[in-house]
């Protein structure tokens, strides 16, 4: 501690002396305080770096979520798009063998008559498909099967295998939309986005 001259018309030594050790004991106080603050801050700001850190990870896993959930809906599309082009254009192509199957039948029958005779019989022969369809009688008897029953099995079977294909696709996908949607941090950080 600085330590004063004492001279005539001076000072109080003793004032002098206690004053600066109160200023002392307060400057250190004060510099204790700002540490401490300074200790808390950096505690704080290292707190709010893990934080950001954890909110950047989890952006990136719901980025990749969505990019992931996006692909494989286009994916469906497209396959859908595709399934649905391949069987329209295989029905083209069954319409067209029922079509020379009816002019066969028309040859073998001898219709000869007019045109709205011919239209009235391939009517009847739609509307006996068409029910046939809706009941679902399956043309499997070996007893009787020409060649245009058979080749509607077989389409007929084709198509429900098509059918089981694309409900096992979808369902494959549901489960794996599932397993996207259960994850709790997925959960967690849709939550803490607002979004749901």
């Amino acid at each position: 501690m600085y330590s004063f001259d004492i001279v005539k018309k001076g000072y109080n030594k003793e004032q002098v002396d206690s004053y600066i050790a109160k200023e002392t004991d307060s400057y250190k106080q004060t510099i204790a305080d700002k540490n401490m603050r300074i200790s808390e801050l950096l505690h704080l700001n290292n707190n709010l770096n893990k934080q950001l850190d954890e909110y950047k990870m989890r952006e990136d896993n719901v980025n990749k979520a969505l990019i992931t959930a996006i692909e494989k809906a286009q994916e469906m599309e497209m396959l859908v798009k595709k399934s649905y082009n391949i069987e329209l254009e295989r029905l083209r192509i069954w319409r067209d063998k029922w079509n020379s199957y009816a002019e066969k039948c028309k040859g073998i029958v001898g219709f000869n008559s007019l045109k709205g005779e011919v239209i009235g019989v391939l009517s009847v022969l739609e509307n006996e498909l068409i029910e046939r369809i809706d009941k679902g009688i399956a043309l499997n008897t070996k007893a009787g099967l020409n060649e245009a029953e058979e080749q509607y099995s077989k389409e007929v079977a084709r198509i429900q295998s098509k059918q089981n294909k694309a409900n096992e696709d979808l369902i494959a996908t549901d489960e794996e939309i599932e397993r996207i949607l259960s994850n709790p941090d997925f959960n967690n950080l849709i939550k803490s986005l607002g979004i749901a």
